[in-house]
């Protein structure tokens, strides 16, 4: 079978490349600089948003806590449990016509998370490294909307003497709802 002619160009390019004066050459410019990397990233220490906290105070005493992480938890968990019972048992649109018993399990929910978001901002010694920390980032869009729909709105409520006028319109009663289901997303910490 006859040889497959190499072009000149080929033959240039192989000669330089496998030319003896020439240095071999690696893959990587410094491979101990990156075994160095691959170790730095090995034994990074793992993230711990206590690390943020103040050395000193009650609030970061608090927060270090495992029985107040485990107790938040375990609100977070019977509030999701709460929801369900709520969305279907209560048919209210707004917390102020509800039992007494919705309004009273409201107003706990409502009054513990505040209480935590504040526990856990106080204890931060730079306050933006609480929002740097995603849990506490959502809690900080999660808990507004709680006091919105439990304390502002029934304020409103109360105030105007609404019964049914705003919230009788059935899609302003459905974005309620759905704000109402956005605390679920509070589960995601369990």
């Amino acid at each position: 079978e006859p040889e497959t002619p190499i072009s000149p160009y080929y033959k240039d390019v192989q000669t330089r490349f496998l030319s003896e004066d020439r240095a071999p050459r690696t893959v990587f410019a410094d491979v101990e600089a990156m075994k160095e990397k691959v170790r730095d990233a090995i034994f990074e220490p793992k993230y711990n948003v206590c690390d943020y906290y103040k050395e000193e105070g009650l609030c970061q005493r608090m927060a270090r806590h495992p029985h107040f992480e485990t107790f938040c938890l375990g609100v977070v968990a019977a509030n999701a449990i709460w929801i369900s019972v709520e969305t279907d048992y209560n048919s209210q649109d707004v917390l102020t016509k509800a039992d007494i018993g919705f309004q009273l399990m409201q107003h706990l929910f409502c009054f513990f998370f505040v209480f935590e978001w504040i526990v856990r901002f106080t204890a931060f010694e730079k306050k933006i490294n609480g929002f740097r920390d995603q849990w506490f980032a959502l809690d900080s869009l999660l808990v507004p909307i709680m006091v919105f729909d439990t304390w502002v709105m029934s304020l409103l409520v109360l105030v105007t003497g609404d019964q049914g006028g705003w919230f009788a319109n059935d899609s302003d009663s459905s974005i309620l709802r759905l704000l109402r289901l956005l605390r679920l997303f509070r589960m995601a910490r369990v």
